[in-house]
């Protein structure tokens, strides 16, 4: 489906920016920029929500894996072996994982349906330290010299702190300037949506 839509905005010779917001959230792209990790995990949690896999993968999920993506520099499947699982509750969703291998890192993407708590962590490994954004409200580096956190400051808008502000702004700078790129690659929103379908299909096998 997302191909295709694609594949229509060409045809109508207008752009298409399918997602995601978190790729543009204040931590997150500081997460980013930290550099090669050996370890990545990404994970959501539901305090007890009852949704059937596919519309759980797609309505949540798919923020999670797009995330790691994001955070891992993932835009092609090549090189790259996926793990799939999924533990289903009377016909609902439990939790589910995604394990990406690269040569020289391992990238999870998790959520738990039933966590007893609503969160939302990505944490980024390597020889440096460790860095982990919390709910997109917090950053912290930890090191052998000790934690270091920073938050936003009190009135930051919750639309600038998740993403959608950086994003809508992103999108119309593209719209304007054609020479612009667009602010999410076709290809990673592509892979994004082709892992979750993977993941779905994990859930029947």
């Amino acid at each position: 489906m997302v191909k295709h839509l694609y594949a229509l905005a060409a045809a109508k010779k207008l752009l298409l920016t399918a997602g995601f917001n978190r790729r543009f959230a204040p931590m997150n792209q500081r997460l980013q920029q930290i550099g090669p990790a050996n370890v990545l995990l990404v994970q959501k949690n539901r305090i007890a929500a009852d949704q059937p896999v596919k519309f759980a993968v797609f309505d949540l999920m798919t923020h999670v894996v797009d995330t790691t993506l994001f955070l891992a520099g993932i835009e092609t499947d090549a090189a790259l072996t996926c793990h799939y699982q999924v533990s289903t509750l009377q016909g609902n969703l439990d939790h589910c994982s995604l394990t990406l291998e690269l040569p020289n890192m391992t990238a999870h993407a998790l959520m738990n349906m039933h966590a007893g708590a609503n969160s939302e962590t990505a944490e980024l490994q390597n020889i440096q330290g460790s860095y982990r954004v919390v709910d997109l409200n917090s950053f912290s580096k930890r090191s052998p010299e000790g934690e270091q956190i920073t938050t936003f400051p009190d009135w930051t808008p919750n639309l600038q702190r998740r993403g959608f502000e950086p994003l809508i702004k992103a999108f119309v700078a593209a719209v304007a300037d054609p020479a612009h790129t667009n602010p999410v690659s076709p290809a990673s929103s592509i892979l994004t949506h082709e892992l979750c379908q993977k993941l779905v299909a994990a859930s029947t096998s």
